[in-house]
């Protein structure tokens, strides 16, 4: 909506509408075999030296992560085979919204729920939203309030309450997926 283009001819390249896309055509390209049987939680973290947009009070929401059975993770520090691998196997995956979250594509074919939480200096982005739909992912997103909303990188809050409340839903459709 900020800029516009004017052009004779306009070519795009939509890859999640090649042939297959949707069911990891892009990812079996770099070797993702996603298990549509298993359960691994992912906390996406971006609290880490040189990184920004991270959230403040992450170290709230840590121990009960871990004690749901999450793994912390920065996927930035891993090779590329390790983030397929990880994210193949991940049924759930929560963290802010951020290029580590983009790995959400190597579990296309199975089952994956997305809790993204988001600066709220950062609201127009839909990236996660747009490919969960593309790829069949249950997503919900939630807003952290930021004291900063003339850069979209500044660290923010979660909001605790309304994480919890999106992980609680997120876990519930998880269980729902491997009912038998």
């Amino acid at each position: 909506p900020r800029h516009w283009l004017e052009a004779d001819r306009l070519f795009t390249v939509y890859p999640d509408r090649l042939p297959g896309a949707a069911d990891g055509f892009v990812a079996g390209r770099l070797g993702a075999r996603p298990d549509p049987h298993s359960r691994r939680r992912l906390f996406v973290s971006r609290n880490v030296a040189g990184t920004v947009r991270g959230i403040r009070n992450e170290a709230a929401l840590i121990p009960r992560l871990v004690a749901r059975g999450f793994e912390i993770v920065d996927p930035g520090s891993w090779p590329l085979k390790e983030q397929i691998e990880r994210f193949s196997q991940a049924s759930v995956v929560v963290g802010p919204h951020g290029a580590g979250l983009t790995n959400i594509v190597f579990r296309a074919g199975a089952p994956l729920a997305l809790v993204e939480i988001i600066s709220s200096s950062k609201v127009w982005r839909h990236h996660f939203y747009e490919m969960c739909g593309h790829h069949g992912y249950f997503y919900r997103p939630v807003l952290g309030p930021s004291t900063d909303l003339s850069s979209e990188n500044a660290p923010f809050d979660a909001d605790v309450a309304a994480t919890w409340a999106a992980i609680d839903e997120a876990l519930a459709w998880e269980e729902r997926q491997y009912a038998p």
